[in-house]
């Protein structure tokens, strides 16, 4: 069997954290061309979390990646800047990964969503 693809994982996540209460952010880090068209996206926004979510009053950095995936450059710079600014930046990788952050989370506030 193929592993699932990172977009699958991500959009299944998604709607978890929404069908448990979490407000989310879905960041589409991409750049956009065509024939006559070019979009470059700018460095600031390299390297942002696909996901941020947040939960009463705390947010969550997330980065999806498929089982074994890495962190680029930017990406490790965003996950050091979010760290050293008091975030939470969390690696999901697959759906169960996905149900432990949610269940660590809603035990922190006794409730239960999964």
């Amino acid at each position: 069997m193929k592993a699932p693809l990172e977009k699958d994982i991500q959009f299944a996540f998604i709607n978890l954290l929404r069908k448990c209460g979490f407000f989310v952010i879905r960041h589409n880090n991409v750049k956009i061309t065509g024939k006559k068209t070019f979009v470059k996206m700018e460095d600031y926004e390299k390297g942002m979390p696909d996901i941020m979510t947040l939960y009463r009053g705390r947010w969550y950095c997330i980065e999806m990646k498929r089982p074994g995936g890495k962190l680029s450059i930017f990406q490790e710079q965003r996950k050091i800047e979010i760290d050293d600014n008091g975030g939470t930046y969390l690696i999901i990788s697959s759906i169960k990964e996905g149900v432990d952050f949610i269940n660590r989370v809603k035990t922190e506030y006794r409730q239960r969503c999964i």
